[in-house]
């Protein structure tokens, strides 16, 4: 019997990340923090577009924790979420260090400042990439 590769990453993918995907009216979307409503139910939310993906982060205190990225409907199917999540990644860093790293990366695809701290979409890779926070444009009044 012969399998597609793509088939068989979609299916262990969904496997192991089964609890992490929701499914809403308008987009999908995959949880770093599975039933994180409970966790952070008296934080603030905040929703930034980073490229074609939100990214949702919780605020308390001066605290930011990335709970989620949802994918919209318009532009993504289960598939292209698999692969997006086999490719790329988003990291939200410390706004007090003067330089950044990123590991396991092969190139920052967008970086921004939300409230200091910086957002990183990011292609995965092999290589530790270096950036500098104070290059990067704030968008928090634009969120």
């Amino acid at each position: 019997m012969l399998v597609q590769l793509d088939q068989y990453r979609q299916k262990a993918y969904l496997k192991r990340k089964r609890h992490a995907f929701r499914e809403f009216i308008d987009c999908y979307e995959y949880c770093f923090v599975s039933g994180y409503e409970a966790y952070f139910g008296d934080y603030l939310w905040h929703v930034i577009e980073v490229d074609s993906v939100l990214v949702s982060v919780v605020e308390k205190q001066g605290q930011f924790v990335l709970v989620s990225i949802q994918f919209p409907k318009k532009s993504f199917d289960f598939n292209k979420i698999v692969e997006w999540l086999n490719n790329y990644n988003v990291v939200l860093h410390p706004r007090d260090k003067d330089t950044g790293t990123i590991t396991d990366a092969k190139a920052i695809i967008k970086s921004l400042l939300f409230k200091g701290n910086p957002l990183l979409l990011y292609k995965k890779g092999t290589k530790t990439l270096k950036y500098n926070p104070s290059k990067l444009v704030e968008v928090t009044d634009c969120w």
